[in-house]
């Protein structure tokens, strides 16, 4: 049987919550230090990869950075030519890719970056610091690093990817070191899928009694009663007032890529995509939402688009509504505003229309 071609290094990174920018703190004990039994980041409360994306560790057009598990490649291997990271959130164990990295460099353990980082490292130890992390490590030690690359080979995901794949083999993709992938198995984590999301209209409706939780993006992402009930309304609006069918209906079931989209009407081909947000503001709505439409409707230039809508709890204050009206006016896609009257007993009078 012919051997099957390496074509990517899976390769773990710790937990973080910011993007890899800064350490976010982590449970640790000096009595666990130097004990390998123990994940480097609960000996002493961080890992060096936690700056892994930091900009201010980019020198002369390479971003340089910490990956645990690059000291077990071969001697001879210079060069990883494709590295995909993935990470484990600390409270649900789940398992979520994190982006691809090209062109990787392994770094000589004996050439010394320390002077390229020196001003830097000092802000490392104050954010050690503010996170109750083991600050004396860092500065005793100094900067770990192990690899570089250049950020336009890097291709980091929006958010972070639930990869069913990886769970399911939770006891293989457990340790930090450079898991070889063929192309059958990178196949399956879904990455084409990721670099080009697509728009997939799925009808129906999904009920939740309360609030509930969605398992997708960085972390379990918590929907509340009053989102729930919202959505919920939309869809009965739609079907039972406007007298829309409900194969034509879509609530919290279609996507877009790996994200779950509120509502969304497809009327022939021509979809309309409403975002829901909760906020006490109108203004706060349109912030929170935009981006969440533009990414929608944009991402997949296959599908027409009919209308964007924000809905939110709050009627519209004069001069958020001038603002819409700008918004209005510097797109070519109708954009609309409803506000969810929750206190309204008539179901045709639950949703006010800017």
């Amino acid at each position: 049987m012919a051997k099957k071609e390496i074509t990517a290094r899976l390769m773990r990174l710790t937990w973080n919550r910011f993007n890899w920018e800064r350490p976010q703190g982590h449970v640790w004990s000096k009595t666990k230090q130097r004990d390998t039994a123990y994940a480097y980041e609960h000996q002493y409360g961080f890992g060096h990869e936690e700056w892994l994306f930091n900009q201010d560790f980019n020198f002369d057009g390479y971003q340089y950075g910490y990956i645990r598990g690059v000291e077990d490649m071969p001697v001879a291997d210079k060069i990883i030519e494709k590295v995909i990271l993935f990470t484990i959130n600390e409270e649900t164990k789940s398992r979520y890719l994190v982006g691809e990295l090209k062109q990787v460099e392994i770094l000589d353990e004996n050439e010394d970056f320390q002077d390229h980082f020196e001003k830097e490292l000092s802000v490392i130890i104050d954010q050690l610091r503010e996170v109750n992390a083991d600050y004396k490590s860092a500065k005793k030690d100094g900067l770990w690093v192990n690899v570089r690359f250049k950020m336009e080979n890097a291709f980091l995901y929006s958010d972070l990817i639930h990869s069913p794949y990886l769970d399911i083999n939770e006891k293989k993709f457990r340790r930090f070191k450079p898991f070889k992938l063929t192309f059958e198995e990178e196949s399956k984590l879904g990455l084409e899928e990721i670099k080009n999301p697509f728009f997939k209209f799925n009808s129906g409706e999904v009920i939740f009694k309360g609030g509930h939780s969605r398992n997708i993006k960085k972390s379990t992402k918590s929907i509340t009663r009053s989102h729930s009930a919202l959505t919920q309304d939309l869809y009965k609006y739609h079907l039972n007032v406007l007298k829309i069918s409900s194969d034509f209906l879509s609530a919290e079931k279609s996507t877009v890529g790996d994200c779950l989209v509120d509502f969304a009407i497809n009327e022939g081909g021509l979809f309309s995509i409403y975002e829901a947000k909760t906020c006490s503001t109108g203004l706060l709505n349109f912030r929170q939402a935009l981006g969440q439409l533009f990414e929608y409707a944009f991402l997949d230039s296959t599908i027409c688009i009919k209308k964007l809508v924000i809905v939110g709890p709050v009627k519209l204050k004069e001069f958020e509504v001038s603002y819409l009206n700008q918004i209005r006016s510097a797109i070519n896609v109708k954009i609309e505003y409803w506000a969810y009257q929750k206190s309204e007993k008539d179901l045709k009078n639950r949703f006010l229309i800017y």
